[in-house]
């Protein structure tokens, strides 16, 4: 409406609004003034709606562009890239991001310039395809770029008209080398272990909390059915399956729980049923697992059959002397089965890199080569307990005396009071006076004429004094054992660390090895 008629129309608006009695001469000037006001009004109304619209314009379009540029960064980061693909055309659009991740130039809009980048090319060609014919998405997992070690994920979604008719394919591709790479690795490491696992000659289970199998190799379960059956189940769903008695399934639920909340490894001897129905023992361990904070995660069960010298065993119950031979032999058996043990134990932490991981392995580790020891030294001792440290360093110094006596004659003085040690402390204490009785025989007495060894062995209160002397020509000027680099140097350090002991060492005046160690 032109601004004429507009004011026409509103002056005689206000004329009807006029109340009677009011004068004609006052009247125009009035309509004139209020007429002109409303058409000020108008306009700078519309001027301001007018600027009001251009800055949520202006707001709007900047907040578009933040979420537009925030969107690439995020791409740039996650390492994806999208695309947008009409179909019943062979143009397809890549995003800025996507160009730059597969180094496609600007003018690149054809679908092989982005599939002929991958090694199965002709998969994606038959997805795309199926895609639009089945009008379903789609997902490629770990696709491997030709030529370079780089995986990708590829996802793309089929967009419906009103008809349900495809007309187009969006999605996006992200790269996924590094998560790729360290899938890879875990899964070759687990291939590793569970190789390690299923070849040890020693039964393996692992439970969890409620003492339901988690794992078990093939010598602890050899029928494949079997084994396959009692994951994620107990001991009780096997007897039931079996229809055999639960008592010793209760037995090992008790022993379970026991080291599970003690926190601590648990020993006991098994008793099963074979499968021509003989009866097989087991020497057992259960080994709890906690994580960082104390909390139990899982059991490693540990079984060395021990049948044949159990049988043994029980066979020549009524002879002392063929019982305690039997038992030297049953230690000596499980002192190997140990070392066996710790032998793959150090190879599988050789190849881990979780540091958590190696410390469990290095508990399990040390407690295995504790073990080891003891067995090794009660197959040796006639007592399978301790044994008299006087008599036996008697007995290991004469004998190494004689292995050199033809090249050399040295006069051997002995000071030995009677010390009763455990067998734990008489394996590396017997190493370590082997090492520096040869070391002398081989170099001190090889230059010394009229040699002359002196061993010393006395008990103060609650610790142990050895020591060993000889009149050689001492050691070379500046040398310092403890920072030596041979392999006697370093095996000196690690017996006494063994016993949880000191050593001095003097060489002025022939060679004067000390070592001290609390009594057990």
């Amino acid at each position: 409406m032109p601004d004429s008629e507009r004011y026409d129309q509103f002056r005689k608006e206000l004329e009807s609004l006029i109340p009677a009695g009011v004068t004609a001469e006052w009247l125009p000037g009035f309509l004139d003034k209020a007429a002109l006001l409303a058409k000020q009004f108008n306009s700078d109304g519309i001027q301001k709606v007018r600027e009001e619209k251009r800055l949520m314009e202006e707001e709007l379009d900047s907040a578009l562009h933040r979420v537009v540029s925030n969107l690439n960064n995020s791409e740039k980061i996650a390492g994806i890239g999208n695309f947008f693909w009409k179909t019943g055309c062979n143009r397809i659009d890549f995003s800025e991001n996507l160009r730059a991740l597969f180094s496609l130039s600007p003018d690149s809009h054809e679908p092989e310039d982005l599939i002929g980048k991958f090694e199965r090319a002709s998969t994606i060609q038959n997805l795309f395809r199926n895609a639009v014919l089945k009008k379903e998405n789609f997902r490629i997992d770990s696709l491997k770029m030709k030529d370079e070690e780089r995986y990708f994920l590829m996802e793309g979604i089929v967009a419906l008209d009103a008809e349900k008719n495809p007309v187009s394919v969006s999605g996006i591709v992200q790269e996924i080398t590094r998560e790729f790479l360290a899938a890879k690795l875990v899964e070759e490491q687990k291939k590793f272990y569970e190789s390690i696992l299923d070849n040890i000659p020693v039964d393996i289970a692992i439970f969890d909390e409620d003492h339901r199998y988690l794992f078990m190799n093939p010598i602890a379960v050899r029928n494949p059915e079997t084994r396959n059956f009692l994951i994620g189940k107990d001991d009780f769903d096997y007897c039931q399956k079996r229809g055999i008695s639960t008592d010793g399934a209760q037995h090992r639920r008790q022993l379970f729980l026991k080291a599970k909340n003690a926190g601590a490894s648990m020993d006991f001897e098994d008793k099963v049923t074979g499968k021509e129905g003989q009866d097989v023992y087991v020497l057992r361990r259960f080994y709890p697992v906690n994580n960082e904070k104390g909390k139990f995660r899982f059991m490693i069960g540990y079984g060395v059959d021990i049948t044949m010298m159990k049988v043994q065993e029980l066979q020549l119950a009524n002879s002392l002397e063929e019982k305690e031979a039997l038992l030297g032999e049953v230690h000596h058996r499980v002192k190997n089965n140990l070392s066996l043990i710790l032998g793959l134990i150090e190879m599988q932490a050789a190849y881990s890199e979780d540091g958590y991981f190696k410390k469990q392995l290095s508990e399990i580790r040390s407690r295995i080569l504790a073990m080891a020891l003891i067995h090794d030294k009660m197959y040796k001792s006639s007592t399978f307990a301790r044994i008299d440290l006087r008599e036996y360093l008697t007995d290991l110094v004469t004998s190494i005396s004689k292995f050199f006596s033809r090249e050399t004659v040295v006069k051997i003085n002995l000071d030995l009071q009677a010390v009763m040690i455990s067998n734990k402390t008489v394996v590396p204490l017997a190493l370590l006076v082997n090492e520096i009785v040869t070391n002398a025989f081989k170099y001190a007495f090889s230059k010394t004429e009229n040699g002359e060894l002196s061993v010393r062995l006395a008990e103060n209160e609650n610790e142990v004094e050895l020591i060993i002397s000889d009149n050689g020509p001492g050691l070379q000027e500046g040398a310092d054992v403890k920072k030596g680099k041979t392999l006697g140097f370093k095996l000196f350090g690690l017996f006494v660390k063994q016993l949880k002991g000191t050593y001095d060492l003097d060489g002025s005046n022939g060679l004067r090895f000390m070592v001290r160690f609390p009594r057990d």
